[in-house]
């Protein structure tokens, strides 16, 4: 044997029949793709050949190598040529592939596994080709009093049935009687056919149905009335609806917002205020008067207020009760809902100031430290005229 290498294919292995490599793995039979059932067994088959026979391997759709005979995935048949799957569950939909190596080369085939749910009997009132899901509801006319069944039957010459999926020979009754509860017709009479989805019939011999009125839906045929929205939900319509979905919560009292609904529901601003809920706009407080705060919920949170006159504020709103500015600031304008700080280190010399220039108090100088200044220095600080100084050292 000639010399060879971890990976490398030893020379003397090889086999040619002219210019062709024999004796390599081939892969005879490839798996083929297969649906099967949630709780049944599927099977994949990889027939191989070469000289020496090849290992087959498996892999799963995560590429994960499948290995071992037992489990519910496990490989089977000679060389592990088959791949088992036992339960068969939803999650093993996928790609499955097979890899068949020996000393002088490797083939892989791939093949889909697809799990379907088991098909359930078409109840009573309903049939199907196959007697299973999907099933269709029995005409009008007739009527399927069975489970699994592939047709329905037929009402008694002359006679019919008020609507779809009929269920009982007692649901037969003499054609031309009025349209039941929940069903029309051109003319009022039988054969009738069952109310749209949205709309209603809550009288007999009717000709058209009615449509479902505002804040309620129905998302049934044949009905007899409509079910109102969840309590504080609206449809945002003049009608109802085909769902429950379109049943939307309201904006509360004292909120507001374009369709009345959430989200994108906003308080009402001060000033105005709204006793309803579902509403598109706030109702302003009149005679110019307003709130205390957003959101009011009642006129009576409408009140006359008068703003804070200059040197005071109201932190809230600007209007009484005020609280006069501290030593030290001033409010210029009434109804203000802060103080200004006096600037240069200087403060006012009582509260309650209306202007900056009662900043006239020089802040950083204490009585012992104006000891020995200049009349000249003094007026500087304190902006005040200059008057004749005292011979008498100030203590």
């Amino acid at each position: 044997m000639g010399d060879s290498y971890a990976g490398d294919i030893a020379i003397d292995d090889l086999a040619f029949d002219g210019c062709e490599l024999t004796g390599g793995a081939t892969i005879v039979t490839p798996p083929q793709d297969t649906t099967g059932l949630v709780g049944s067994e599927i099977k994949l088959t990889c027939d191989a050949s070469g000289d020496p026979f090849p290992t087959i391997t498996w892999t799963d759709p995560k590429n994960g190598t499948i290995q071992g005979d037992t489990g519910r995935i496990k490989q089977t048949g000679d060389h592990g040529s088959i791949l088992d799957i036992t339960e068969a569950r939803l999650t093993d939909n996928g790609l499955y592939s097979c890899t068949a190596s020996n000393s002088k080369s490797s083939a892989s085939a791939s093949a889909h596994i697809i799990v379907e749910d088991q098909p359930q009997k078409c109840p009573s009132g309903r049939k199907s080709d196959t007697g299973f899901t999907p099933c269709s509801n029995c005409g009008i006319g007739s009527y399927q009093p069975e489970t699994g069944q592939t047709s329905c039957l037929s009402c008694p010459s002359g006679q019919t049935t008020d609507a779809e999926g009929s269920t009982s020979l007692t649901m037969c009754h003499d054609a031309n009687q009025p349209c039941a509860l929940g069903t029309f017709s051109q003319s009022g009479l039988q054969p009738c056919e069952p109310c749209n989805t949205g709309t209603y019939q809550d009288g007999t011999g009717q000709k058209v149905c009615k449509q479902c009125k505002a804040n309620t839906y129905q998302d049934h045929t044949g009905s007899k009335d409509c079910t109102a929205c969840p309590q504080g939900q609206t449809t945002n319509k003049q009608t109802g609806s085909k769902s429950k979905n379109d049943c939307k919560g309201m904006c509360p009292p004292g909120l507001y917002s374009p369709t009345g609904s959430s989200p994108g529901c906003m308080e009402c601003a001060k000033g105005g205020y709204q006793p309803q809920p579902g509403q598109t706009a706030c109702i302003k407080c009149p005679g110019g008067n307003t709130t205390d705060h957003t959101g009011s919920i009642s006129k009576d949170a409408c009140k006359t207020y008068a703003k804070c006159p200059p040197g005071s504020f109201n932190g809230a709103n600007g209007y009484n009760p005020c609280t006069l500015c501290a030593i030290g600031y001033f409010s210029s304008d009434p109804g203000a809902t802060s103080c200004q700080k006096c600037s240069g280190g200087f403060v006012t010399k009582n509260k309650g100031s209306t202007s900056d220039k009662d900043c006239t108090v020089a802040h950083l100088l204490k009585p012992h430290r104006l000891r020995g200044l200049s009349a000249r220095i003094l007026q500087y600080y304190w902006h005040w005229p200059l008057c004749p100084m005292s011979s008498e050292p100030v203590r």
